[in-house]
This record gives structure tokens, sequence and C-alpha cells, in this order.
């Protein structure tokens, strides 16, 4: 993935806001096992 930083409060601005691209489109329903 490919994260821009928007804003950083550490550059003196007033909060966090980050932007990040997918680069391969995850289905939103996929199937994961709990017992692993």
């Amino acid at each position: 993935a490919e994260v821009t930083w928007v804003r950083d409060m550490l550059r003196g601005d007033d909060a966090y806001e980050m932007r990040v691209k997918l680069i391969k489109q995850v289905p939103e329903e996929y199937p994961y096992k709990d017992d692993d």
C-alpha cells in the first residue's frame, strides 16, 4: 500500500491525516479462519 501524509502534528498541523492508496483492491468480504 502507498501511504501519503497529508497533515502532521509534528510539522505544526493540528491533526494527523493519512491517505492510504491500496495497490491491490481487496474484496469487502473474504474468508478467514478464527481457529488458526
